[in-house]
């Protein structure tokens, strides 16, 4: 049996080790992530996962559904909050974009354009449509090629969009290890996994995407790891970038170093409305991690 408990916007899970138990968490649960000094379960509050967990009730020990309840209604309750958020007054994203933005979103482009000068960390909680806000701004600026990097399971998803929401911009889904780079692309995606071998594509250019997009952020929030080095050094020599993650910024205390040097952020405090998250980015700005707001 696995105790669930809720921790912020994500489900903790413990449960004495047994590789069935693993091999279940791994296999339902998208963006999982193993904390060995917890010796815990993190999983991302998604739909995906709450109905799965939902379904599996029964692996779970106490009322799951109670936690599940209490869960879906402090999202909605923050999603509401969140979608609250207007652009500036004269703000619009220029003609030519396939379909109009909901404000929140047009408020998410302002901020990323005029406000963190095309450096930014969109926080907005899941369902908001952070993927439509950042090709936006990919087609208000006119920043192409452009990179996306992103889980293997969104590769579909972000191409689905791009072809939706930015008609006539060729997007290549980089595959493989064994895929070429497209220079006849507009947009390309790539998964983490594959995102060192694009780092070597372009190791001879560094200055040939003009954005870089990376989805999902929190996967390089621990910059030991293998896949936040190949992403930082993605980010050397790029004008404008994009990092996107529906986990609040004061969930994610290692992230930090994605705000130095080189890869120097503003935050989107717009999306975050618990006050200890506001508390977070204000500290992220004193001590200079986040460029100074204004």
């Amino acid at each position: 049996m696995i105790t669930i408990e809720a921790n912020g916007d994500a489900f903790r899970m413990r449960f004495a080790y047994d590789p069935t138990l693993v091999d279940f968490v791994k296999n339902n649960f998208s963006g999982r992530h193993f904390d060995g000094a917890t010796k815990s379960w993190t999983v991302p509050a998604t739909p995906q996962n709450i109905e799965r967990i939902r379904k599996h009730a029964g692996r779970f020990h106490g009322n799951v559904n109670a936690l599940l309840q209490s869960v879906e209604e402090k999202r909605v309750t923050a999603i509401q909050a969140s979608a609250a958020f207007h652009p500036s007054q004269d703000f619009q994203v220029r003609p030519g974009l396939g379909g109009e933005l909901r404000p929140y979103q047009l408020a998410g482009v302002d901020f990323v354009v005029n406000f963190a000068k095309n450096r930014a960390y969109i926080g907005d909680e899941m369902g908001l449509g952070k993927t439509i806000t950042a090709l936006a701004v990919l087609h208000h600026n006119g920043s192409y090629p452009a990179l996306i990097v992103a889980p293997s399971s969104l590769l579909g998803n972000w191409r689905r969009e791009a072809e939706k929401w930015l008609p006539g911009k060729k997007v290549q889904l980089f595959l493989s290890g064994k895929t070429a780079l497209d220079k006849t692309a507009d947009i390309v995606v790539v998964s983490y996994t594959l995102a060192e071998k694009m780092l070597a594509s372009i190791s001879n250019n560094k200055g040939y995407f003009q954005q870089l997009v990376v989805d999902e952020a929190h996967y390089v929030k621990n910059f030991r790891a293998q896949r936040s080095k190949t992403v930082k050094a993605l980010a050397e020599g790029v004008k404008n970038l994009l990092f996107l993650s529906g986990t609040p910024i004061s969930r994610a205390p290692n992230g930090d170093w994605l705000l130095r040097g080189s890869v120097r952020l503003a935050a989107d405090a717009t999306g975050i409305q618990h006050r200890q998250a506001r508390r977070c980015v204000a500290r992220y700005i004193r001590n200079g991690l986040f460029q100074p707001l204004g």
